[in-house]
Formats: C-alpha cells, structure tokens, sequence
C-alpha cells in the first residue's frame, strides 16, 4: 500500500485525472447529452466517481477515492470550460446587439468574465474553508476534492441557466 502510495504521488495528477476520467466518461458523456435543461444535469454528477469507487483496484480507500473525484472534477472543469466559452459567445452576441440599441447595455461580456473570475475565487476559497475543518484526518483527503468537483458542476449548471434564462 505504501508502494502504491509513493508511485501514485510521482505521478502528475492532472495526467492521472484524465486517465481516470477517460476509463469512467461514458455514462456522463451519455447523460449530459440526454439532459436538455440544467435542472436534469443533476442525474449526472457523482456518475464517474461512482464509476470509478466500485471499479478501480483501490476505488473504496481514502486515496482511490479522493483520486476518483480528482477525475471528476477534471470531468466538470473541462465542461465548465466548454459551457463558459458557450455563453460567453451569447453575451458577445448580445452586447453586439445592445451596442447599435442600446449601448448602456453592451456589458454582458465583461460582467460574466468577472463573475467567473469571482467565482474561482469563491469556489477556492469555500473549499479551502472546508477543508480547513477535517484537515487533521483522513477525510480531509476527500473533502477538498469532493467540495471543488461539486461547486464546479453547479457553476455548469449556472452557466446552462444564465442561458436558458
């Protein structure tokens, strides 16, 4: 175990993370196609770490798991990227318009790069604050992961619904 350790800790965690995302991606993949609002994006989340805790070898230790959910998070943050390029292009076609209509409105493109700005902050910040209460234990290992993962998925879900609106 504590070879499998040492081993796991030389890797770099982002190609391990896309590994792992690659292997469990399917039935997320499948999911997110189907759902057609961002209320039905909930059925997805959680669907890859689950995928991952009951097939890896070591999916049900503390650092299997905290390794599955280091994938998806990868799995959100690369749809978060998607989602937020998504709507930024909606707000800069928006402004386009609002320049030649009404100018004092041409501000959606800058007011969403800083929400987003503000919101990694945030986002970072919440889960550190998290973290901060079980770092002591082995719990800890989970909890900054699993907090990052899950604040990165409702910002998905609220880039879908700045949208939809």
């Amino acid at each position: 175990m504590k070879r499998l350790a040492l081993i796991l800790a030389l890797l770099p965690w982002p190609a391990l993370a896309d590994a792992v995302v690659d292997q469990y991606r399917g039935p997320v993949d499948a999911c997110y196609a189907q759902a057609n609002r961002s209320e039905n994006l909930d059925a997805c989340y959680d669907l890859l770490t689950a995928a991952c805790v009951n097939a890896a070898p070591q999916g049900e230790t503390t650092l299997g798991r905290s390794q599955c959910l280091q994938a998806e998070l990868a799995y959100w943050d690369e749809w978060l990227n998607r989602e937020y390029g998504v709507t930024m292009a909606q707000m800069r076609e928006r402004d386009t318009y609002h320049r030649a209509n009404s100018p004092q409105y041409a501000v959606g493109e800058d007011l969403l790069r800083a929400a987003q700005r503000a919101w990694v902050v945030f986002r970072d910040a919440d889960c550190q604050s998290r973290h901060s209460v079980w770092a002591e234990g082995s719990i800890g290992q989970i909890i900054y992961p699993s907090c990052l993962a899950e604040r990165t998925f409702e910002r998905v879900q609220d880039l879908i619904r700045l949208r939809e609106n």
